[in-house]
């Protein structure tokens, strides 16, 4: 709803800020460096990751809400979808969608040539993209898990992405130049 900030550290810590005073809300500890951190589109969760396991936080309460294992290396980028769908890049070359209601694995999107560092959810939930290491961004059915475009065309690792509003355009980014 815009009036809560997240920000993820490698001091082991995400701390939520109310924005317009600038007040520390809450402070959710990990054990290592925070590498990633999304909220629900409804605000009622933030998801954050310091290894390869994801944690589901309520965010009125600050309490871990969820544990959801599966990937095998550290998570790198989180994004929710629709309702309670929540993807999670990996260092293990994948991206896994999840049930943050129950923290249930709903499939495991496979294709990635290296680590996958960015996810992404079209605006209607019925697509994601991801990008990593291999410098492409590839697109998957939300739906049935269906690997159906790669796009090609970045000379380095493909760091980000985001969806226009409307869900015509997806951006990336990279180090590439």
């Amino acid at each position: 709803n815009g009036t809560i900030l997240a920000s993820a550290s490698y001091d082991r810590t995400v701390k939520m800020w109310h924005v317009e005073s600038g007040k520390l809300l809450k402070t959710l500890k990990h054990a290592g460096g925070v590498k990633a951190v999304a909220f629900s589109a409804d605000g009622r969760y933030l998801a954050s990751a310091d290894d390869a396991a994801v944690k589901v936080w309520d965010v009125r309460t600050g309490k871990r809400e969820r544990l959801m294992r599966g990937h095998t290396f550290d998570v790198t980028a989180l994004a929710f979808g629709a309702g309670s769908v929540l993807a999670s890049a990996s260092e293990d070359d994948t991206v896994r969608t999840w049930d943050v209601e129950s923290g249930k694995e709903l499939r495991v999107l496979k294709g990635h040539l290296g680590m996958v560092t960015a996810v992404a959810f079209s605006p209607d939930g019925s697509a994601i993209a991801s990008g990593g290491y291999d410098r492409t961004v590839r697109l998957w059915d939300t739906d049935t898990g269906s690997h159906f475009h790669t796009l090609l065309g970045h000379s380095d690792d493909v760091l980000s992405l985001a969806f226009s509003a409307d869900g015509a355009l997806l951006a990336s980014g990279s180090g590439d130049r």
